[in-house]
């Protein structure tokens, strides 16, 4: 149903959603633009200008489900595509190559970074469901809000 509604605003075919494609899809809501502007910055994650399907994916998923544990494993195994229990920095490579996206070394390095804790090159399960549980209550990126303040709750 995701990928069908992704597919739908997806007017180009390009395998990525532009600003374009989003004001065209929201015309009708009557957003402001610079509201809209700023729901694209925070839902385009890599800052590339365009959000992939990993991105729409994160930000449609309602956020009390996202935290059952049963749809945190479904959304690890969306990266973790040799099932090896672990996402690696070619299991994001894959991921985001499926979606037309190419990233650098450097890109991957930095994404495995954010999430993994120990340094083994692989991100676990807990650690994916540890770091999606912090951003997902995070109340905006680079905030001084601490993991563990009332703030980060949900309500």
């Amino acid at each position: 149903m995701l990928k069908n509604a992704f597919r739908e605003l997806d007017t180009d075919n390009s395998g990525t959603l532009s600003m374009t494609e989003i004001k065209s899809a929201m015309m009708e809501m009557k957003i402001p633009q610079a509201e809209l502007e700023l729901i694209f910055k925070n839902v385009d994650f890599n800052h590339d200008g365009e959000i992939n399907y990993s991105e729409f994916l994160a930000v449609t998923v309602d956020r009390r489900k996202a935290l059952q544990h049963a749809n945190l494993i479904f959304a690890f195994h969306h990266f973790d595509s040799d099932n090896s229990g672990f996402i690696t920095a070619e299991n994001l490579r894959e991921c985001f190559r499926r979606e037309g996206k190419h990233l650098s070394d450097e890109e991957i390095k930095l994404m495995m970074n954010e999430v993994q804790h120990a340094q083994d090159d692989k991100i676990s399960l807990q650690e994916f469901e540890s770091y999606m549980r912090e951003i997902m209550f995070s109340p905006e990126p680079g905030s001084a809000t601490s993991v563990g303040s009332p703030d980060r709750r949900m309500k």
